[in-house]
């Protein structure tokens, strides 16, 4: 799997911020992201990342739904069925 970026999603009024990853995770391990990212208002956090099987589809998900600070994690746990995230956002 390879994990491609992070970013923030605004809305109109607001400037939003991405930063790229682009890191390989192999199955069973285990990756910490700390990415460098800003956000003016309010908005929420995604990850785009690509699956091997589909290396040309890449995929992205919310990872925090609502944050105004930046701050908290998020535990995302990717399996060939489905994607599991667990929010702890500010």
């Amino acid at each position: 799997m390879s994990i491609q970026e992070t970013g923030v999603v605004t809305g109109a009024a607001a400037e939003a911020s991405a930063d790229e990853v682009g890191k390989i995770l192999k199955s069973g391990k285990t990756l910490k992201i700390k990415p460098r990212l800003t956000l003016s208002g309010e908005g929420g956090i995604y990850l785009k990342y690509s699956d091997p099987r589909e290396p040309d589809v890449p995929k992205t998900i919310g990872v925090c739904s609502y944050t105004e600070t930046l701050s908290g994690y998020s535990k995302v746990i990717i399996t060939n069925d489905k994607v599991t995230v667990k929010e702890n956002c500010c």
